[in-house]
Formats: C-alpha cells, structure tokens, sequence
C-alpha cells in the first residue's frame, strides 16, 4: 500500500476508535512517516481527504 500512497502523492491515514463508551465516539487518527503510524488530528485527515477528492475531480491534476 505504501507504492500505491507515494504514487498518489497523498499520505496514507487511518483512524482508529478510542475505547471507553463516550458519546458520540471517540477517534484517534494517524499518519504513516517513514514507516510509522504518527498521530495526527481530524482536521489534517479532513484536509488529506478534501484534496484527495480534489484529484480525483481534476483528473490528477493540482489546482491551487
């Protein structure tokens, strides 16, 4: 999977529920680094995933 991030050009991600019962839920998000899971927050996987669409509308182009 990590071939197929770095020829996206985006990070992979995922988020993982925190134990304990809260309401509503509760999640931990991450980030592969270098071979790492680093946690990260919702609004950098938030961002991660609004360019994602990005791309997949402009054909894989950027638009800045």
């Amino acid at each position: 999977m990590n071939s197929v991030t770095k020829n996206a050009g985006l990070p992979q991600m995922r988020c993982k529920s925190v134990a304990g019962g809260q309401n509503p839920a509760a999640f931990r998000y991450e980030v592969m680094v270098m071979g790492l899971w680093i946690p990260s927050n919702y609004q950098f996987a938030r961002w991660v995933v609004e360019d994602g669409h990005k791309l997949l509308r402009t054909g894989g182009r950027r638009h800045e």
